[in-house]
């Protein structure tokens, strides 16, 4: 997805297009073109996003910091047509400020049930079940009466507003507030060998395996600490078979993964 980026203290500069989202050993290129150190707050200004207006509509004019815009293109990587729909039909809704909160909205997607076609209202209230429970059964789904719960939620529903991408209704899922504008919350983008959770001072950071030292030293800073042997090491999830994780632990895994 190509945005264009300019400096923070630059936004009199020509802007710089980028294609996220990135690999880690990929994005110090983005700091390297815009000139600016690495770092955990705002360091970019979003002047445009090319060739996507609803993400333009969503990002442009924003200040942010570069791996949160990039964390924010990996989730949405992951989005099929229906997701992103939701999405951005419920950030017309919320208008959310910073990157922060769109990484938030990303992950309470589940909370919105979008309609954008009225006329056969048996799929309606199929669809709007399916999106709040997220998992049904398929012989109850076939059995379910999607034209009575359509009728019910547009009569009763008053959590209901108009978007672009249709009418978007609030369900009884609950918004969490997954990210905390610090430390990033554990999501596999690609495949991995390991996920290694690093814990300091009551907050979590996670690293994939195989990594580079830059992904454990960005993991430290937002973790507000120097060293890695200040953190508890542990391996939450990984491909390794039992007898491998019995003759290694989890600090030479991360020893390993950074070289």
């Amino acid at each position: 997805m190509l945005i264009r980026l300019k400096r923070i203290d630059r936004k009199e500069d020509e802007s710089i297009m980028f294609n996220f989202p990135y690999e880690e050993n990929e994005i110090s290129n983005v700091y390297n073109q815009l000139e600016i150190e690495v770092s955990a707050a705002p360091n970019c200004y979003i002047d445009g996003v090319v060739y996507d207006s609803d993400m333009n509509e969503v990002l442009k004019g924003k200040e942010c910091n570069i791996d949160e815009l990039n964390f924010l293109y990996k989730r949405m990587d992951s989005f099929d047509t229906k997701e992103r729909k939701v999405f951005f039909a419920s950030a017309f809704v919320e208008n959310p400020k910073t990157i922060a909160e769109l990484i938030n909205l990303s992950f309470n997607t589940h909370c919105y049930s979008l309609v954008s076609d009225f006329n056969n209202l048996e799929t309606v209230g199929k669809d709007l079940y399916l999106s709040e429970k997220q998992a049904v059964d398929n012989r109850e789904l076939e059995e379910f009466d999607g034209e009575s719960i359509a009728m019910e939620v547009i009569n009763n529903n008053p959590n209901f507003r108009i978007t672009p991408y249709g009418v978007l209704y609030k369900n009884s899922n609950e918004p969490e507030q997954i990210y905390n504008g610090k430390q990033f919350p554990q999501y596999h983008w690609k495949e991995t060998v390991a996920t290694i959770q690093l814990s300091a001072k009551g907050a979590n950071e996670f690293i994939y395996l195989p990594c580079s030292d830059i992904e454990i030293e960005k993991a430290l800073m937002r973790l507000e600490t120097s060293y890695l042997h200040d953190c508890e090491v542990t391996i939450i999830d990984d491909n390794f078979s039992k007898e491998v994780l019995d003759i290694i632990s989890a600090d030479a895994i991360i020893n390993s993964g950074a070289r």
